[in-house]
């Protein structure tokens, strides 16, 4: 009764010396530092830099410059972000001077390569209709790079509850295969627990959050300068 009508499945099952013979290629984004489809969360406290390093991060990339080379050229792509605490009056002013350092090198912003969508008052991805917003949002601009967040502005229940992120998460992922972009999302970092001499920084709230991603990173002051 199982295999009733199965017969003629093709089992995929590989013996692991022939597993490991096929050749893998990587769709780079950035070549040696970010993949297609990749998933990153940046930690740091409030104030931290997180905003200020995507912000940048979004810039470089859709001028056409690597993020973290100084100067080096790269194909550009396109850029969306969701920003879902800054309002706009705040982030034109964040933008502006990251556009004429863009010109400045003779690499400025071509029109379509940038798009940015500002909602301070947060979405509830665990909601059909802002689901439908990202999704549009996404399925129409089809980025290379996603910049959403921050992880605490997308739902508007507990923090901790680890059904309400793994719902987020589920979102992220519908357009991580819908564009097939990259995503790139902050996260704040919970207060120092008395332990150990600086602030945690894992991502508030479920766990899952450090589950999910490919690459976590957390940014915290420089001690020796």
């Amino acid at each position: 009764l199982r295999d009733r009508g199965r017969e003629v499945e093709q089992l995929t099952a590989e013996d692991i010396l022939d597993f490991v013979q096929h050749e893998d290629t990587y769709d780079w984004i950035v070549p040696g530092l970010l993949e297609r489809q990749d998933r990153m969360i940046l930690t740091a406290s409030e104030g931290g830099g997180k905003s200020t390093l995507l912000r940048q991060i979004g810039v470089t990339l859709a001028a056409g410059i690597h993020p973290f080379r100084t100067w080096e050229p790269i194909a550009p792509v396109r850029v969306l972000t969701l920003d879902c605490e800054n309002g706009k009056a705040a982030s034109r002013r964040k933008y502006r001077p990251l556009l004429a350092a863009a010109d400045h090198l003779e690499q400025p912003i071509q029109r379509g390569q940038f798009h940015i969508e500002c909602k301070p008052s947060g979405v509830d991805l665990t909601r059909a209709q802002d689901r439908a917003w990202m999704m549009r949002h996404v399925e129409q601009i089809k980025p290379d790079v996603l910049i959403i967040g921050p992880v605490y502005r997308l739902h508007t229940g507990n923090p901790n509850d680890e059904e309400l992120a793994r719902k987020v998460s589920v979102v992220i992922d519908e357009a991580r295969a819908t564009a097939g972009c990259a995503v790139l999302m902050e996260a704040h970092a919970p207060h120092h627990n008395g332990f150990g001499q600086h602030r945690p920084l894992r991502p508030l709230g479920s766990s899952l959050w450090m589950r999910w991603p490919e690459f976590g990173f957390g940014l915290r002051p420089v001690e020796d300068e």
